[in-house]
């Protein structure tokens, strides 16, 4: 008898943890900050492994004692550094954050952030599925997501993101939080209505 096999969509696959820290952009971020340690790499190599160890019980951070309030200035840092367009630098600090502390949501939703800011939504969509696993009714973090689905040409995909969006009632928040996301949610399938349209018109695959 055949095992069934599911087929993973981009954005669940965005949510596998071991392939984000796998990813070129991750593991960059880890050897920069262990360059300031040693120039071995050997010894760089190990710290690579004990990082990944740590990750699976205790976060890196509370095995080196760092302090939350220094974790909170390095996100405040890397905010600033976001908000004035530095997306590479804001990166660095959230991806500081994320090793430090794996369930940090923030900082996988900051590396995201910078991800599709710059371009890079594939990297994007597996840094808000993480975020999404830490914090699965963040909504925000789910419309950016499927901004993300939208640039890479999955329309259908994005557009039934923003349809259950819609269609579903957010739980407790401001009214003002509610109009703002709701309005979010609108613009984007406006936009997904339209690019839908000129997909189909000009004869292009839709996914």
């Amino acid at each position: 008898m055949e095992s069934e096999s599911k087929e993973l969509n981009s954005f669940e696959r965005g949510m596998d943890f071991d392939a984000v820290w796998a990813s070129d952009a991750a593991r960059k971020i880890i050897e920069d900050i262990l360059s300031g340690v040693t120039d071995d790499p050997q010894v760089k190599q190990e710290l690579l492994e004990s990082t990944r160890e740590i990750m699976q019980g205790k976060t890196f951070g509370q095995g080196a004692g760092i302090k939350t309030e220094h974790m909170d200035m390095v996100a405040h840092l890397a905010a600033q550094q976001f908000l004035a367009t530095h997306y590479n630098d804001a990166l660095r600090l959230y991806g500081f954050i994320a090793i430090m502390n794996h369930y940090d949501a923030r900082s996988m939703k900051g590396m995201a952030m910078c991800h599709q800011k710059m371009g890079n939504h594939q990297e994007a969509l597996r840094c808000f599925g993480l975020t999404l696993l830490l914090e699965p009714d963040d909504i925000d973090t789910v419309l950016m997501a499927a901004d993300s689905l939208m640039r890479t040409g999955n329309l259908r995909e994005a557009m039934d993101i923003v349809d259950k969006v819609i269609s579903t009632p957010i739980p407790a928040k401001p009214a003002s939080e509610i109009r703002v996301l709701h309005q979010k949610a609108t613009g984007l399938k406006e936009l997904l209505i339209s690019q839908l349209a000129h997909a189909k018109k000009s004869g292009l695959p839709i996914h």
